[in-house]
């Protein structure tokens, strides 16, 4: 964690998107020292919460495979 500014340095972060709910969505994840995308899935239907909800999930399992 960057002290000064209070931000995150490693990590993945996430994020979903939905037109329309629920409606094509998509989540993806990057990482976070890199901006590097790690996964991208859809357009596919669904929510924004059920998106967020497995990029989460999806995050969390790949964890351990690019974060060194």
């Amino acid at each position: 964690m960057d002290e000064k500014n209070k931000k995150p340095t490693h990590g993945i972060a996430v994020d979903a998107a939905c037109s329309g709910n629920p409606g094509i969505m998509e989540y993806r994840g990057i990482l976070i020292s890199t901006g590097e995308e790690v996964f991208h899935f859809g357009p596919m239907y669904g929510t924004n919460n059920i998106g967020e909800c497995l990029a989460l999930c999806y995050a969390l399992k790949q964890y351990d495979n690019v974060i060194p």
